[in-house]
């Protein structure tokens, strides 16, 4: 691979490295707020007032008018979607570090066909099916195989480029 063609994949590599730490962080943040939100539901008994939270006619917010605000019916409702916005976020977490990787692997290798990104490609492949599939399956299914497609043509290349050097 010539010199330039490497260079600029190493500076996007770094580039997508530094979004990839924004995106932690933001993540960090809304595990934060969510996990503040499940245990206010715990701190209140249905009628009380939250934190000293008000609408804007005065009147103090409840824990009941505080779940209606996320379109459940029960205060049980919103924790149980609470719960499943946080497992959401975890498993984004891991595909987000199994990328970080992915681009880490990338920048510090002079040829990105090699086993190891390969390997991680497989990983963010199935990753990323799961997170996609907890809102459609089907959906889920076919980006994991589009992903894992190109995994397989990393491996494909690394091969090419396993057969080009012993030919040198």
């Amino acid at each position: 691979m010539s010199t330039a063609i490497s260079k600029n994949i190493q500076e996007q590599s770094s580039t997508v490295l530094t979004l990839c730490k924004v995106a932690r962080i933001l993540l960090y943040v809304a595990m934060a707020i969510v996990i503040g939100l499940f245990i206010i539901t715990f701190c209140h008994g249905e009628n009380q007032a939250i934190l000293g939270w008000h609408m804007a006619d005065g009147t103090p917010i409840t824990t009941a008018e505080f779940a209606k605000s996320f379109d459940v019916a029960e205060i049980g409702d919103l924790r149980s979607e609470l719960m499943q916005v946080f497992i959401y976020h975890i498993l984004a977490l891991v595909m987000l570090k199994a990328v970080t990787r992915l681009f880490e692997l990338i920048k510090n290798s002079e040829n990105p066909f090699t086993a190891q990104i390969v390997k991680v490609m497989k990983t963010v492949a199935i990753v990323l099916g799961i997170v996609v599939g907890f809102d459609s399956l089907v959906v889920g299914l076919v980006v994991g195989f589009a992903v894992y497609a190109f995994a397989m043509i990393f491996e494909y290349g690394q091969d090419l480029q396993k057969q080009a050097d012993e030919t040198l």
